[in-house]
């Protein structure tokens, strides 16, 4: 039996052309997983808010938010050195003003990874996170600060609802000795 032919795609990728959508509001419906998610992460790279609606029954919430800039750690600086049960100090900065930060560090144990933070109001570009309570096992620290936009709801919302739009500082290995 032969095999079935493989088309070539009629458009190459690196003939694409850069898309901005600063300003633009974009509608994906069922941007959570799969295709959709890719989708939307694709309109948030090239700037646009994402407009997520939720339907229950003849009910409608729609959100509404833009991706926070990039927060830029300070300190603690690379390869930073404390002992468990101190605390760490974080500063960071930040072009946008975003809902909030989460200042923390991500950790193993064992197979599983962990995390522990701190969470501050979006004005707020500094932070202590203890590292009081780790597990005994824990290894391979990493700090990082994320920022997090909530978003506007309108429509019958929970007063607690919050999008959690999110962009990573990236990481940075720390070392904490017991």
């Amino acid at each position: 039996m032969a095999k079935p032919a493989i088309a070539e795609p009629a458009v190459q990728s690196e003939n694409r052309v850069p898309l901005d959508l600063t300003g633009k509001v974009a509608l994906v419906t069922g941007g959570t997983r799969g295709i959709g998610h890719d989708i939307c992460k694709a309109f948030l790279d090239a700037g646009a808010t994402i407009r997520l609606e939720v339907h229950a029954g003849n009910q409608v919430v729609i959100g509404t938010a833009t991706v926070p800039s990039e927060p830029v750690l300070q300190t603690p600086a690379p390869n930073f050195s404390a002992t468990i049960g101190s605390g760490i100090s974080y500063t960071w900065t930040s072009s946008s003003s975003p809902s909030r930060f989460f200042a923390g560090f991500l950790y193993r144990t064992g197979d599983a990874g962990s995390a522990h933070w701190e969470e501050v109001t979006g004005g707020i570009r500094n932070s202590t996170v203890t590292t009081a309570g780790l597990p005994a096992n824990a290894s391979e620290f990493q700090a990082f600060v994320n920022a997090f936009a909530d978003g506007t709801f309108t429509g019958p919302a929970h007063p607690d609802s919050r999008m959690n739009v999110r962009v990573e500082s990236g990481y940075r290995p720390i070392t904490l000795t017991p």
